[in-house]
């Protein structure tokens, strides 16, 4: 399709709006373009370039008092889309307000204007020199997997109570995974994502095959209660598939939570204060407003252990008799990414863990640091419940890094991790959620009696 510019959206939103104005409840419009580019690698070798650009308009009709979603990927097509729309609203929920007025908040750094402009060579040549600088490091080892990304997303919405807001935001990916054939086979990986493309090729490499050499040779732990060190892309993982669904307004607020009725009371230690920093300059996961036109804002979660906030959108904050908490995503099931194929949810969107401890390790006389699970996925978002296994785990002796631990299970629940952080770190690393469209910029923490299984 053309490459319409904002003002383009904006134009015709308008124009759909004041067309269908006099004839609806409430008539909302999504616009999303996803634009960029990919490269991926695997065994050593580039193996993969692909471009995307995908536009889309998800369509919120309420019509009779009943709300019906559609979406079409042609301007052309929105009037047929609406007129869809209203037809499934007969089966949809009952609505008394539907839309709001759009706002938005001022957020910086979440365009680079260079990002915007890299094209497939320049993430080719990304991505050799990841494989160049990891061979160059020891021939021995093997690239399994490395890739980089840059790419655009502009997004317009419109509703009949206000005027449009629009947002343009800029996403850079780079990662690298390792792998030396010993007996058993030893892995690492390292790999950030940030909203410009300022990555250092050389010293993710590095870090990569550092890992790779330290995970060599593993031994057996001895098991039981533990001190676990969880790294910021192990907490990352466990966050999205425990606490993340259990804040979920409607959830809770029906029971179906394990933290149903805990709003004033305390849920985790007293050094856990996570918030939901909506408004972060620079944020992988903040924007000026959320998926349904809502300002951003700083959404406390927990506050020194202490449950504050359930998330929610319109339509569960309509539900509820609460105020939406501008939480509103857009995503299908079991993806990380924006679609405007879906219509809005109440997600965590750029989730802010409170941190002063500057190396976490070194406070450890006995524990475990791992740096990565299997199987977060798994956990149960009802009751916290989770069983996961490690494949990338250290032992650490009086705050030092030493063996390599052969993979484990770690068994627990959400409230074990919550109430047994002694201690938080200030690395913070941004993550975009594993399968969910959830994220956040998060530290290593320590954990106290986690029951591990060897």
């Amino acid at each position: 399709m053309p490459l319409y510019t904002i003002d383009e959206l904006i134009g015709t939103a308008d124009d759909v709006i004041a067309r269908w104005r006099d004839r609806l409840d409430g008539l909302e419009l999504f616009m999303l373009r996803h634009h960029g580019n990919s490269v991926s690698a695997e065994k050593d070798n580039i193996v993969r370039s692909t471009g995307n650009d995908e536009f889309g308009i998800g369509i919120r009709a309420v019509s009779d008092g009943k709300l019906g979603f559609s979406y079409c990927t042609d301007p052309g097509t929105i009037d047929a889309a609406v007129d869809s729309a209203i037809s499934l609203s007969r089966l949809g929920p009952e609505v008394s307000d539907p839309f709001r007025p759009s706002s938005e908040t001022d957020v910086p750094d979440l365009f680079d204007n260079r990002t915007s402009e890299i094209g497939v060579e320049e993430l080719r040549d990304t991505v050799q020199s990841l494989i160049d600088g990891a061979k160059g490091i020891d021939s021995e080892v093997i690239v399994t997997s490395g890739g980089a990304s840059a790419f655009v997303e502009e997004i317009v919405i419109a509703n009949t109570a206000g005027p449009a807001v629009s947002h343009k935001g800029t996403y850079a990916s780079v990662g690298l995974g390792t792998l030396y054939k010993s007996d058993p086979p030893a892995t690492g990986f390292d790999g950030t994502v940030s909203r410009r493309a300022d990555a250092d090729a050389a010293e993710l490499a590095e870090r990569a095959v550092e890992m790779a050499r330290m995970s060599m040779d593993p031994v057996k732990d001895k098991g039981g209660a533990r001190t676990i060190v969880l790294r910021h892309s192990a907490l990352s993982d466990i966050l999205e598939f425990t606490l993340y669904p259990a804040l979920i307004g409607g959830t809770a607020l029906k029971g179906n939570s394990i933290f149903s009725e805990r709003i004033g009371h305390s849920i985790g230690s007293e050094v856990l204060t996570i918030t939901d920093v909506q408004d972060m300059p620079g944020g992988c996961g903040a924007s000026p407003f959320d998926d349904e036109g809502m300002a951003s804002r700083r959404l406390p979660l927990i506050e020194k252990g202490v449950l504050k906030a359930y998330l929610h959108d319109q339509g569960s904050a309509q539900e509820h008799g609460e105020e939406s908490t501008a939480s509103a995503k857009r995503s299908e099931r079991w993806s990380s990414s924006r679609s405007f194929r879906a219509p809005p949810a109440p997600r965590t969107r750029n989730v802010f863990v409170d941190g002063t401890v500057d190396d976490v390790v070194a406070e450890v006389d006995d524990g475990i640091f791992v740096v990565a699970v299997m199987g977060a996925h798994t956990s149960n978002p009802v009751s916290g419940d989770f069983s996961l296994n490690t494949n990338i785990a250290f032992k650490i002796e009086k705050g030092e890094i030493t063996d390599a631990l052969r993979p484990m299970m770690i068994a627990g629940n959400i409230t074990d991790v919550l109430n047994g952080t002694s201690m938080v770190g200030s690395d913070h690393h941004f993550h975009a959620g594993s399968m969910s469209a959830v994220g956040g910029y998060l530290p290593s923490i320590v954990v106290d009696g986690l029951n591990v299984t060897s």
